[in-house]
């Protein structure tokens, strides 16, 4: 009888340590802070009539679309730029994976800046992110600037290379660290990044599709 009271005791314990706080949010919009900031050694400026968008994505689901469950946008004039992102509490599924996306677009519906990494956050519960800085580096439309803006890249030369000798040749021509193997076993989050290179391979670890940053 007391093994059973303490199992009782143990479970109403979690569930008022563990699950209660969520139940608190369940009536009130919540809202993650932060700023974009730019960490590239070169200034580049943000193009007149920018816009900032902010969105939050659940990424938990392997090799399907990210879920957007709140999203911003604001003018974007200089670097570090401020904002504020709600989200309902009531779409945020616990123990699930959310990720921040930041890019700024300029008038001509053109990507010119992108996160730099992937920006995980907490939503609910104990230790919830409330405040998050967002590196972003340069993404080039075009051919220009391509020294200081991080150019978008296919590389079709390497169709039919081995895996494992793409993501050198990617690593050593590209700087990027996130270049990696991707066979039909591997699980791979669909959220579009620029600093990462996925090479797909087949049974035979032949690359059988042309690897592109994104």
């Amino acid at each position: 009888m007391k093994v059973l009271y303490l199992i009782i005791l143990l479970i109403n314990t979690l569930y008022i340590n563990g699950f209660s706080e969520y139940a608190d949010y369940d009536d009130r919009t919540l809202t993650l802070h932060g700023q974009i900031i730019n960490l590239h050694k070169h200034h580049i400026s943000i193009e007149p009539g920018s816009h900032l968008i902010i969105e939050l994505h659940d990424i938990s689901v392997t090799d399907q679309l990210s879920t957007k469950i709140a999203q911003q946008t604001i003018n974007a004039y200089v670097f570090p730029i401020t904002f504020s992102v709600n989200y309902e509490p009531n779409e945020v599924v616990h123990n699930h994976l959310y990720v921040l996306y930041a890019s700024i677009v300029n008038n001509r519906n053109e990507v010119t800046f992108s996160s730099e990494r992937r920006n995980e956050v907490k939503l609910l519960g104990p230790g919830r992110t409330t405040f998050v800085d967002v590196p972003v580096i340069g993404v080039a439309t075009s051919d220009k600037d391509v020294t200081t803006y991080v150019k978008l890249q296919e590389w079709p030369e390497l169709l039919g290379r081995r895996g494992e000798e793409a993501v050198r040749i990617i690593k050593r021509q590209t700087g990027l660290e996130e270049v990696f193997v991707v066979t039909k076993d591997t699980h791979v989050s669909k959220d579009l990044r620029y600093d990462r290179v996925c090479v797909y391979v087949d049974d035979y670890g032949i690359v059988s599709q042309i690897p592109r940053n994104g």
